[in-house]
């Protein structure tokens, strides 16, 4: 076997997201920024949230067969194997299953939440994960929670996990004497799945808005430990968003609006409100769709720690954005660590196709042209209809880079989709340029590119799959490669892998065939550089790099 020999080391480059736009799909992430997880065939899976670990590795919670299912993910997209089955976690409470949302406590054992039919009663259910998957018996009863209150429950929408690991949900639930009254439920466990006495009654605290009827309930913590709590209301036969806030101990605060709670004016006609997140400065910021007289649209509110809207924010406090002649639903929003904040959701087009939407916004309620040109993007897993595409739920990467979740394919046989996107972002991701000289033959100085080459990596890290192998006049490319970014404390943990394409000049070069190799790494660290060929030995720098950001 042939040496591969590491002639010129490393010239380092650090960019943060040197050659592509912030709002375009990141090409290192599955197959053109996107990776599509068909877990059961026979089954409509989807997804409907995403969370990423301390370590970078991404959690996706959904549902295939009517069980709850988590998958983890390594940077790049791939299954991590270390984790349940091939990456997969699968729990079956015995009911039909619907997920919603999950979280991590500060030892990042996981926390799902969902519902399920068991008998005739639809139940709250909270599970508890250990890091690889398993499920965690110290919590609840072998590892599951499952609640009723005495009440036709409507539904379950929200999940947070406090600094003390203290497990928050909402939802709405209807006493059976009255059902058109469905009310607001805010619910606290203890960190091991026990209800908080503390908390409300008994652990809950319920909030009637004026005897409307409301639909959904939402819930964000503010910095103070307070609960803004949001709802969709009927009000005088129009939607619109109601808000309370409940201080710690899940007592309505009297301090906001009116004896705790607000009902705003609706932007027009009948709103629906999905999502809600704090800002650091405990602004609140609220999103979802409207609609323009034509079509949906995303919608977004920002209200100042009182409840009021806030003025700053677009001149009025309100941002509506359309999407060409599509219906948008905007289903979840977040806020970079800049303070721009994202609101994604999904596209409806006059055939009913569906694809993924997200828009940003700087922090005065304007699109933010430097992402995709225009403040918004949208995409399709499967460009050719029909497509039932659907965004539930979007996150952020430490590095900047935004994920995206939701069900994608058809509606019988759906699957799990998962995005990522460029982002702006305050630790940068780093650009390596090398090069490499296979041993073997050269053409005079340089080495020889008569090989026939696959539009397929032969590397199983990193499947890349190109059209065609990039034509470039006087320095072809001789083969593919694999550079690999390692722990600088632990040279096997490797934590991400590029497919790259090595030229006759020696230099290694992303799969376009120009641009340096970039990793989803961030800077300001060393890492172990490594170099795969599929007929030569591997190469590995004797010691850590570092990898510096702007």
């Amino acid at each position: 076997m042939k040496n591969l020999s590491l002639i010129i080391f490393f010239f380092v480059i650090t960019e943060s997201n040197l050659f592509a736009q912030d709002g375009s799909l990141d090409s290192t992430f599955g197959t053109n920024g996107m990776v599509t997880l068909d877990i059961n065939s026979g089954s409509s899976d989807y997804s409907t949230d995403i969370v990423v670990q301390a370590d970078e590795k991404i959690l996706v919670f959904g549902t295939a067969a009517d069980n709850f299912i988590v998958t983890r993910h390594n940077i790049n997209g791939d299954p991590d194997s270390t984790f349940g089955i091939n990456g997969i976690a699968t729990i079956d409470i015995g009911g039909s299953e619907t997920p919603v949302k999950f979280g991590l406590q500060s030892d990042e054992k996981i926390i799902i939440m969902g519902t399920a039919y068991i008998g005739s009663d639809l139940n709250l259910v909270l599970a508890r994960l250990k890091t690889d998957g398993s499920i965690d018996s110290t919590f609840g009863t072998n590892g599951v929670v499952t609640s009723t209150f005495g009440y036709e429950s409507y539904g379950f929408n929200d999940l947070q996990i406090q600094q003390d690991n203290k497990i928050v949900v909402s939802g709405t639930v209807a006493n059976y004497s009255t059902p058109e009254l469905y009310n607001v439920i805010v619910l606290r466990y203890t960190e091991n799945g026990n209800p908080d006495n503390s908390f409300g009654t008994n652990g809950s605290a319920t909030i009637d808005f004026n005897s409307n009827y409301n639909e959904k309930g939402y819930v964000a913590l503010q910095s103070n430990g307070k609960l803004i709590v949001l709802t969709n209301t009927y009000n005088s036969g129009i939607v619109k968003a109601a808000l309370a806030r409940l201080n710690s101990n899940g007592i309505l605060d009297n301090s906001f609006g009116t004896n705790g709670k607000i009902i705003l004016n609706s932007i027009s006609g009948n709103d629906y409100w999905n999502c809600i997140v704090t800002q650091s400065d405990d602004k609140i910021i609220i999103g979802g769709k409207s609609n323009d007289g034509n079509n949906n649209v995303f919608a977004l509110m920002r209200l100042t720690q009182a409840g009021m809207l806030d003025n700053t924010f677009s001149g009025t406090g309100i941002v509506t954005t359309s999407f060409a002649n599509n219906n948008a639903s905007g289903n979840d929003c977040t806020i970079q660590t800049d303070g721009k904040i994202l609101l994604a959701g999904y596209l409806e087009d006059i055939n009913f196709n569906y694809s993924f939407a997200i828009a940003r916004f700087d922090t005065s309620g304007n699109l933010d042209t430097t992402f995709d040109s225009d403040g918004k993007q949208s995409f399709s897993f499967n460009p050719s209809p029909p497509t039932s595409d659907q965004c539930k739920a979007v996150t952020m990467q430490n590095d900047g880079k935004i994920l995206m979740t939701g069900g994608v394919g058809d509606f019988s046989t759906g699957d799990f989709g998962i995005a990522r996107l460029i982002g702006s972002t305050t630790n940068s991701s780093v650009v390596v340029s090398i090069k490499i000289f296979l041993e073997g033959p050269y053409n005079s100085p340089n080495m020889n590119a008569s090989l026939t080459i696959p539009t397929t990596s032969p590397y199983q890290e990193d499947p890349e799959t190109v059209s065609s192998i990039p034509n470039i006049s006087g320095n072809e490319v001789v083969d593919w490669v694999l550079v690999q970014l390692r722990d600088q404390n632990n040279e096997t943990n490797i934590l991400e892998s590029q497919s790259a394409f090595l030229l006759q000049d020696g230099t290694v070069v992303d799969v376009d065939g120009s641009n340096p190799v970039q990793f989803s790494q961030p800077g300001n660290t060393s890492y172990y550089i490594a170099v795969k060929h599929r007929n030569h030995l591997a190469v590995m720098s004797a010691n850590p790099v570092q990898l510096t950001a702007n």
